[in-house]
Parts: C-alpha cells; sequence; structure tokens
C-alpha cells in the first residue's frame, strides 16, 4: 500500500476519489460544501492512482501481477512467433529473451489470450531450457504448459529429444475453488470462458492465466495451490464513477474501501457525490433524500380464517332466509339458521377487525386517549 495511503490512515482523514478529466480543486470544494467540513480533513486522489497504489492478493499460491503498462494480444502473437522462428533456426538465446518477455508481460494482458497462445509459450519455454541442459527448469515449464492447455500434444514438427519429460509432466486435476473480488462480469480461464456462480470458479490445481472483464479488464498469472479469494483491485475502473448507481459496481467499490482499510470514502464527479461507509455497507449520494421505506402493513394472519366465517355465516343466514319466507312449516328452522348465521358472520367480522386494526394508547396535555388505525394497502 502507498505512503499516501497510510499517512491518511494515520491522519484519519477522508479519502476522497475522482474520475479522469475531473479538476481536483473542484472536487474538493465540492465535497467540503457537500459534507460541511473543512477541506483540510480529506485525502484526495484520483480513482485510477488509488487503484493502481492496492496491491492484487491471492493467499492460495502465487500471483503474479502487472507492473508495467498494458500489453495488447497482438504484441504477443509477434512475440510468440519470433520464439517459434528461433526454435526451428536453433537460436536458443533469441527464443529464451522472446519467451521470457512473453511471460513477464502476461499479468498486463489487457485482452483474451487463447489457451493455445499462453500454452505454447510455456512448452517452447521448456524445450529451450532442455536444449540447453537445463532439465529441471523444463520440466517445470512443461507442467505449466499441460496445465494451462490441458489438451496439448507434443509437437513432433520440434526436436523429439524432450518427449519423455513433456510426457512425465502430467498436470494435477484436483479442482478447487476461486472467488475473485470485486465480483466480475466475465472470467476467462487460460482463454476459455468459464462460469462465474456464487462460490465463484472451479480451477485445477497448477498454473493459470486468468483475464477478468468488469469495469475494466484485468489479468492475473497464478500458480493455484489451494482455493480462495483473488482480489484484484484494478477491475474496479474508472468507469466506476459512472456506474455507481449499479449495485454490482456499489458492492465492489466497499469490497476495495475495506480491503484498502479505510472507513469511510467519497466519490464525486463533481455533479454528484458518493459516500461509501464501510460499517454501514451502504453507498448512497448526499444530498438526496433516499425514499422511506413504507411501514409494512399488518401480516394478516388470521384475516383468511375471518373472512370464510363471515362468509358461511352469510351463506347460512341466506338459507335460512330463504325457508322463513317460502316455507311456512319451516319457521322455526329458518329462524335458527337465520340466528346461526348471523353470529357466524359477526364473528368473523370480529375476526378480520381485530386482525387489521392496531389499537395504541395515545398520550396528550388533554389526558391518554386510544389510537385506532388500518394499514393501507
Amino acid at each position: 500500500m502507498s505512503i499516501s495511503l497510510l499517512l491518511m490512515t494515520a491522519w484519519g482523514a477522508d479519502l476522497v476519489l475522482f474520475g479522469d478529466g475531473v479538476p481536483p480543486v473542484a472536487v474538493l470544494a465540492r465535497i467540503s460544501a457537500a459534507t460541511k467540513k473543512d477541506a483540510g480533513e480529506f485525502e484526495l486522489m484520483s480513482l485510477r492512482e488509488w487503484a493502481s497504489q492496492l496491491e492484487p492478493q491471492y493467499a492460495g499460491g502465487e500471483l503474479r501481477a502487472c507492473q508495467g503498462a498494458p500489453v495488447h494480444r497482438a504484441w504477443f502473437e509477434e512475440r510468440l512467433q519470433e520464439a517459434s522462428d528461433s526454435v526451428r533456426f536453433f537460436d536458443s538465446d533469441r527464443a529464451m529473451g522472446a519467451l521470457t518477455e512473453i511471460e513477464d508481460a502476461l499479468p498486463c494482458a489487457d485482452e483474451t489470450l487463447s489457451r493455445d497462445l499462453v500454452g505454447r509459450a510455456f512448452f517452447l519455454k521448456g524445450m529451450v531450457e532442455y536444449t540447453v541442459g537445463a532439465e529441471a527448469d523444463a520440466a517445470q515449464s512443461y507442467a505449466d504448459a499441460r496445465s494451462m492447455d490441458r489438451l496439448m500434444r507434443f509437437d513432433t514438427s520440434m526436436s523429439p529429444d524432450s518427449r519423455d519429460a513433456f510426457e512425465d509432466a502430467t498436470p494435477d486435476s484436483t479442482a478447487v475453488w476461486i472467488e475473485i473480488r470485486p465480483k466480475p462480469d466475465r472470467v476467462w480461464l487460460d482463454g476459455e470462458q468459464v462460469t462465474y456462480g456464487d462460490q465463484g470458479f472451479q480451477v485445477a490445481r497448477g498454473r493459470h492465466h486468468v483475464t477478468v472483464e468488469s469495469s475494466a479488464t484485468t489479468s492475473a498469472d497464478i500458480r493455484v495451490e489451494e482455493g480462495g479469494a483473488l482480489l484484484l483491485p484494478r477491475m474496479i475502473g474508472d468507469r466506476l464513477v459512472a456506474e455507481i448507481d449499479q449495485p454490482r459496481r456499489r458492492a465492489a467499490f466497499l469490497q476495495m474501501i475495506a480491503y484498502a482499510g479505510q472507513e469511510r470514502a467519497y466519490l464525486s464527479d463533481i455533479e454528484h457525490v458518493w459516500i461509501a461507509e464501510k460499517n454501514k455497507n451502504s453507498v448512497k449520494e448526499l444530498g438526496v433524500e433516499e425514499a422511506p421505506e413504507k411501514e409494512p402493513g399488518r401480516r394478516g394472519r388470521y384475516t383468511p380464517a375471518g373472512l370464510a366465517v363471515a362468509g358461511g355465516g352469510l351463506v347460512v343466514g341466506g338459507v335460512g332466509t330463504a325457508l322463513f319466507a317460502a316455507c311456512d312449516r319451516c319457521t322455526a328452522g329458518g329462524l335458527g339458521l337465520i340466528g346461526v348465521g348471523s353470529a357466524a358472520a359477526l364473528t368473523g367480522a370480529g375476526i378480520v377487525i381485530a386482525d387489521q386494526v392496531s389499537v395504541s394508547p395515545t398520550f396528550g396535555p388533554r389526558g391518554v386517549g386510544v389510537q385506532l388505525s388500518v394499514p393501507l394497502r
């Protein structure tokens, strides 16, 4: 973590982040006005600078993160072709130089690299290492190649001397779960898109190239030993400012705030100011009143039963009324049914009223009263 972030935490200043092209002075004035705090109480930093200073982490093995500028797919393809030509012409030094450049740049890929590309690079590296006598290194490179490309077969058009070493480098098939934070939109594992579910995604132990697409495209070169969380702070990207209203982007911002050790941070594009608070697990826009939560109505647990009793009573009373009117010898029976039906209808109505009406005491300067309230649905 950067010195500025450490000092910020020590001084207790609130972090203020802004997107590209936004004047920092204007942002600070906007934040100060919105919060009624002095400008000296804030630490100002661009979102891109802040995210770039948070180191990626993976606790389940080794992780190599990008240490330079983004690299396009075309560059990798050119270097791989250079390495292939050099191997065919027995130029080991030139081949190894190109393959080392590819390996170093893998975490900086800003596009998806195919399984054939990444696997082929380590296959050629293993072949060159075997040729120069570094058999242990060759075994590891072959293992990495077969971990990244499980369908790889030995290329017999190249020197066949190291075929046995290649065949012995059997990849580990044990699968573990990896969760990526912030939660990504799409994930590619060794050039193939994978399904990302509630637990993350499954990957076999070994070396892998992971490409993640969300607000930004981010890559990581990992050697998986155990499952765990892969933290990629740069993935939040500069688009976060424009997309902060999306639930996934809000969650990503909160996760990175917590990862950076911040209790509170502000995000602004001058027109709007959002505040993220870790302990409240919320991101909200300052100056905008959130719609009040609608008070839930009463559950009405006994209302259906009350309505059924009332309805049955009305039916019984209706039958009694019909008998009383049409049958001279049924007067007593009709009156009885009318009485039973009326009692049932009143009972059902009482159940409904008791279930739906809230009765609460009121206290005022003129004494104590009773308040009746009925929820409007």
